[in-house]
């Protein structure tokens, strides 16, 4: 009798882990779902080429790296701007 209730609580909480490992699996691939959809917003927000494979970090260095490179481009706008105005200046001047 004794064992017959153990194998019953036994089986009950195999039953339970079970469906738990079933909620935990099913949430996993939502989130793994919600992840890469995201990392497709980022890459084609930012245009990044080659990303499909990338680790979140390694996207993120991407995105760094070419909000960098659009910083140093916009600088070197601005700085032959003010080279532009200059010469514009001078030649008023003529």
């Amino acid at each position: 009798m004794e064992l017959t209730n153990e194998h019953n609580q036994l089986r009950q909480e195999l039953e339970s882990l079970t469906d738990q490992c079933k909620q935990l699996n099913e949430a996993n691939q939502a989130w793994q779902q919600y992840q890469q959809n995201q990392l497709l917003i980022l890459h084609d927000r930012f245009k990044l080429s080659n990303s499909e494979n990338l680790s979140f970090d390694d996207l993120v260095q991407q995105i760094e790296n070419r909000l960098s490179n659009l910083q140093n481009e916009c600088d070197t706008l601005a700085n032959r701007v003010i080279e532009l105005q200059g010469i514009f200046d001078h030649c008023k001047n003529y």
